[in-house]
């Protein structure tokens, strides 16, 4: 799956008519593995971006897992889903794929991810994201000592 050649001109149709798009598990496309940035003129424009959780924990393979870590390190990932169709088969991880968003970034990340679910879910408007593009993951050491106590 890639990226269609008329995706911006779809998409600000649909803004032109007061909806505001989610692109879902950006983090499978084949386009946005090979250059997890390409999302970034998307974002610009506007468009949320939801990560699946299993493509967090790995379960879409460690191409896929790399992608997510990455855009949710580089402030590209606005909200997080299960991707759950039933109980059996591709089960709701979501709590796991908190608790590696908070070992990637912090607690703070994944309150503002929970937010803009609800205001999602409330229909309010939310702020634009700027993504960071040249931040890098957090190292242990610095998660240690800039750990608020």
């Amino acid at each position: 799956m890639n990226i269609p050649q008329n995706a911006e001109k779809i998409i600000n149709n649909i803004m032109k008519q007061g909806y505001r798009p989610i692109i879902a598990h950006p983090e499978r496309i084949n386009s946005v593995v090979s250059n997890p940035d390409s999302i970034i003129p998307f974002i610009e424009m506007g468009c949320l971006t939801q990560i699946t959780s299993g493509s967090i924990l790995g379960l879409f393979g460690s191409k896929i897992k790399k992608t997510a870590e990455e855009m949710i390190v580089k402030n590209m990932a606005y909200i997080i889903a299960s991707d759950g169709h039933n109980t059996k088969v591709r089960k709701p991880k979501i709590s796991k794929a908190y608790k590696r968003i908070t070992e990637l970034t912090d607690d703070e990340n994944v309150k503002e991810m929970k937010k803009r679910t609800l205001q999602i879910i409330n229909n309010e408007d939310m702020e634009y994201i700027e993504p960071n593009i040249g931040k890098k993951k957090k190292s242990l050491l610095s998660k240690i000592f800039n750990k608020k106590t």
